[in-house]
């Protein structure tokens, strides 16, 4: 599995054994369901202390995927993701989701069905995000509505976090990852093809 990518420290952060299984547990957790847990095109995740500032926006960031190969995680809001099992905010499930997002819908890596899952849940995607810029309460916070990749790495969080409320509140988009992640958490399953 480590021979897949890089983990690499910035700003003087370590890696050590601790952060690598961090790193590991959101990405096994997110692809479990395949046959191979691989996300190609990501060579290197790099770990910052904590918040850092993008160089090319120059803002600060906790978490984010460059399509060019690198998942960048903030160590304090990785851990922070998974000290509280049930609060829908985990980075690395969040960031792990863009990167796999990106894999299904621009390389020819995964099978044409989960290919297929992808375009359905996006479809399903775009009436949920309809509805909350519509205005109201909704199951999802706000920042889901921002775009189809936020809405599946926040639906992805709940999948995982709280998926018997998903299930409840939104039973298509919870059936529309179970499909395409090819895992059941509402109901205790999670395989490892």
């Amino acid at each position: 599995m480590l021979s897949n990518f890089k983990i690499i420290g910035r700003n003087g952060f370590d890696i050590t054994e601790e952060v690598t299984l961090f790193v590991l547990a959101a990405y096994i957790q997110l692809t479990l369901g395949f046959r191979s847990y691989s996300l190609p095109i990501f060579k290197t995740i790099l770990i910052y202390p904590d918040s850092y500032r993008n160089p090319f926006t120059g803002e600060m960031h906790d978490g984010e995927v460059n399509p060019r190969g690198v998942i960048v995680l903030s160590w304090k809001r990785l851990v922070k993701g998974y000290e509280n099992p049930t609060d829908c905010i985990n980075l690395g499930l969040h960031e792990m989701a863009h990167a796999l997002k990106h894999v299904i819908s621009k390389t020819e890596y995964f099978e044409y069905e989960i290919e297929r899952e992808m375009s359905n849940f996006n479809l399903l995607s775009e009436a949920e995000i309809d509805k909350m810029k519509a205005g109201g309460e909704h199951f999802l916070r706000n920042y889901a509505s921002t775009n189809s990749s936020e809405f599946f790495a926040v639906s992805v969080e709940h999948f995982f976090e709280s998926p018997v409320e998903l299930k409840e509140h939104l039973p298509q988009i919870y059936n529309g990852l179970k499909n395409l992640l090819k895992q059941d958490p509402a109901k205790g399953f999670y395989s490892a093809s």
